[in-house]
């Protein structure tokens, strides 16, 4: 009797769902790289194919109005690190100290001209106000309003002041906050920034780091007085007055939120009190209710202006 002489089967792989894993990811892997070379290989462009023709009408130039008082260091660091920035046309120290003068910066580390220019602006009076009250005519529209101790990539601000150009009677920064109505107590509540985070709304850019139109400048100074001296005696909300400023202005505009990454160096200003957001929270609701801004309201929004080139979901 013959034998049959069969072949035995193949051992089942053992296909531990680690294995599957790897193998999904590492085929993901490779399907990526051929995405991305295949797009290379297509779709890149010459940067002056896609930007060469926006310097026909020159730069975007602004000028950069710098509040300090008494933190020389972080002064020195910003002056020497924005003055490389090629489209600050000039830049203005706002000094409201009157115990001291302005230090001697001949020895920092300036961009040499014709880079931004800088000048100190000495006023009469230590006035938070001062901030947005210009001695001289800026020569610039665009107007950087900057704390010492806040720092961003010169590209940062390039994006903004360009996204500035499209919305002019708004402010364009990178701090939003949000304020709520409260229908129990029938009063407004400004939030801190976690609610930003949380929920993608803002109806505030707070003016340590935003660009306004210089006649936003002007218009602040034809407020009536007891809204500006209302301000300087509180020593806060210097920002959310320009907020209602410019919503009046731009009759409701939205402000505008670029992203970028920005380092706060400061501590110890006046937001880091207790108190900080109960009076913030005052602010808002005395000026809500004040006639010269009857109508005005701040419009909450969830727009924010992006670099699609550093975004991998930025056609999502």
């Amino acid at each position: 009797m013959l034998k049959e002489n069969r072949r035995p089967w193949p051992r089942r792989p053992n296909l531990t769902p680690l294995r599957v894993f790897c193998a999904v990811l590492a085929t993901g892997a490779l399907a990526l790289l051929c995405a991305v070379a295949y797009m290379e290989a297509h779709f890149r462009l010459a940067p002056e194919t896609v930007e060469g023709y926006a310097g026909a009408a020159g730069p975007l130039a602004f000028t950069l109005r710098i509040n300090t008082f008494r933190r020389d260091d972080l002064l020195r660091g910003a002056l020497e690190h924005y003055s490389r920035c090629a489209n600050v046309e000039e830049i203005t120290v706002v000094w409201s100290d009157q115990a001291r003068s302005p230090p001697d910066a001949s020895g920092w580390s300036l961009a040499p001209e014709p880079r931004a220019r800088v000048e100190f602006e000495r006023h009469a009076a230590d006035r938070l106000s001062n901030r947005f009250r210009p001695l001289k005519a800026p020569p610039t529209e665009a107007i950087l309003s900057l704390d010492d101790d806040v720092l961003l990539d010169c590209r940062s601000l390039d994006r903004a002041r360009d996204a500035w150009e499209s919305a002019k009677s708004s402010l364009v920064g990178f701090s939003p906050r949000l304020h709520t109505w409260d229908p129990a107590q029938r009063r407004f509540t400004y939030r801190s920034w976690w609610y930003v985070y949380w929920t993608g709304r803002y109806s505030i850019m707070l003016t340590k780091c935003a660009f306004l139109h210089r006649d936003l400048l002007h218009r602040f100074h034809e407020l009536p007085s007891d809204l500006v001296d209302f301000v300087d005696e509180q020593r806060n909300c210097e920002d959310i007055l320009m907020a209602f400023v410019a919503a009046r202005e731009s009759r409701g505009a939205p402000p505008v939120w670029v992203g970028a990454v920005t380092r706060d160096s400061g501590d110890g200003g006046i937001s880091s009190g207790s108190a900080h957001f109960d009076r913030r929270s005052e602010c808002i609701n005395y000026f809500a209710a004040h006639e010269w801004f009857r109508g005005a309201f701040l419009p909450v929004t969830s727009g924010k202006v992006v670099d699609a080139r550093t975004r991998w979901t930025w056609a999502s």
